[in-house]
């Protein structure tokens, strides 16, 4: 899905777990998403690469912490 992503483009997601299971998981497809321009929206609120302050930034880790932590 990465490769097919055009600068623009926005990836909808109903929770953060559904996006991936492991810190380095979501690290790497979130990296992967910010270098090609496309933003990442969670339909739970979580998630919106069009608001990245620093708030916003802790609580993706957080969830993402938490996402790896009910997978394990």
């Amino acid at each position: 899905m990465i490769k097919a992503l055009r600068k623009g483009d926005v990836i909808t997601i109903t929770k953060i777990d559904r996006l991936a299971r492991s810190m380095s998981d979501f690290f790497k497809l979130t990296e992967e998403i910010k270098e090609t321009g496309t933003g990442l929206v969670s339909l739970d609120g979580a998630i919106d690469t069009a608001d990245s302050s620093p708030c916003k930034e802790l609580l993706w880790l957080l969830l993402a912490s938490i996402v790896e932590f009910e997978v394990s």
